[in-house]
């Protein structure tokens, strides 16, 4: 078993990049898988090691198919890996975050019109960030850094400080930096700092730290209850970093982080949870209002952003929400087509090109977009 160590600043800075991917859409012309099953695909990826284990799930016609798991839990280990496992997905998780933040606006705790000046008045910052709203936070159009490296080098080694506490000198840190790109115009620029001060923010709004919020928001409602935060424990699914499994401190990024992508969860819980956002845009929610999942899907001005998913419509004009995640030891992608109630998540425990060009096959197949 390795031994787990806790990050180190450089490594947070060696990692944190990979805590993002982007839409997926945009390499669909790219995939063009062969005439080949589905399950044989996954069966020959895994064979060959890369990755090592891949774990799929799918909705039909609005109902949620049975989670399918190929190959083995860790390299160089026998134990096969269990479709009811716990897989991480990433900045997949995004969404859950816009949702949660979602569920605090319809109780009152939360404003979309409010100005980050007003949601965050103990923190300092550039007057660039002072109108940002939370729309502009979750669809990635704050001016934003994807990272802050002003946030990421005010975390010393072995920071004795509270996650909440990190948090705020994370976002102290962050907002001092010049923006990025342009704010509340056009597409955006990626950031996991967005969805990290979303976080802070609804901590700031009910008192509770984010993981106690998700679940009392999202994942009691819905039943979820294989969720965890971090890399996936010993004995289970393990993420993979230079060829090697990796578990818990080691096999994901800072626990300060997760608003932009820190959970893992079984397939099946997964597939739950994007039900429920297929539904709620028929009125059939269980967590939101239908105008609340409408306004999480719904594209921001000039761009193809929803809050936590990637709106660009799929070969033929179907309209997708869509979106991929990596911490650089697991990679996923989902995918809903939700005027047809179809969707496909699958997902892989380890990163990099040759891994991310088999999920991507498998999500095309799954759905019959190529």
């Amino acid at each position: 078993m390795p031994r787990i160590r806790p990050l180190s600043r450089r490594r947070i800075l060696a990692h944190i990049p990979l805590i993002a991917a982007a839409g997926f859409a945009s390499s669909l012309r790219a995939a063009e898988p062969p005439e080949q099953d589905i399950a044989d695909m996954a069966a020959d990826a895994v064979a060959t090691g890369v990755p090592p284990a891949l774990g799929m799930i799918a909705i039909e016609n609005g109902r949620l198919g049975t989670p399918s798991a190929f190959g083995v839990e860790a390299r160089g280990r026998p134990s096969a890996a269990s479709a009811t496992g716990r897989w991480h997905i990433g900045s997949n998780a995004k969404s859950m975050t816009a949702t949660m933040v979602a569920r605090l606006v319809e109780q009152g705790l939360l404003d979309w019109k409010a100005s980050l000046a007003d949601l965050l008045p103990d923190v300092p910052m550039r007057e660039d960030y002072r109108a940002v709203s939370l729309p502009d936070l979750l669809s990635h159009r704050a001016g934003l850094a994807r990272n802050s490296a002003a946030g990421l080098a005010a975390m010393p080694d072995d920071d004795p400080r509270s996650e909440q506490e990190r948090r705020r000198a994370y976002a102290a840190a962050a907002l001092t930096e010049p923006p990025v790109g342009p704010i509340a115009v056009g597409a955006g620029s990626y950031s996991n700092t967005g969805f990290f001060l979303a976080g802070l923010i609804a901590e700031r709004a009910t008192g509770l730290p984010f993981e106690a919020l998700m679940r009392r928001e999202l994942f009691v409602p819905l039943g979820m209850t294989s969720v965890g935060f971090g890399g996936t424990p010993p004995g289970e699914i393990a993420g993979h970093s230079k060829g090697g499994p990796v578990y818990g401190a080691a096999g994901d990024n800072p626990d300060f982080l997760r608003p932009a992508g820190g959970l893992h969860l079984s397939l099946a819980d997964w597939g739950s949870y994007i039900l429920d956002q297929m539904r709620g845009q028929r009125g059939e929610g269980r967590l939101l209002r239908a105008e609340s999942y409408h306004f999480l899907h719904r594209p921001q001005p000039g761009s193809n952003n929803g809050l936590g998913w990637g709106l660009e419509a799929a070969p033929g004009g179907k309209p997708m929400w869509s979106h991929d995640g990596s911490n650089g030891r697991w990679f996923g992608i989902v995918a809903v087509l939700p005027d047809e109630q179809r969707a496909a998540m699958v997902v892989a425990n380890a990163a990099g090109a040759e891994v991310e060009a088999v999920v991507n096959r498998m999500v095309v197949r799954t759905l019959g977009l190529a």
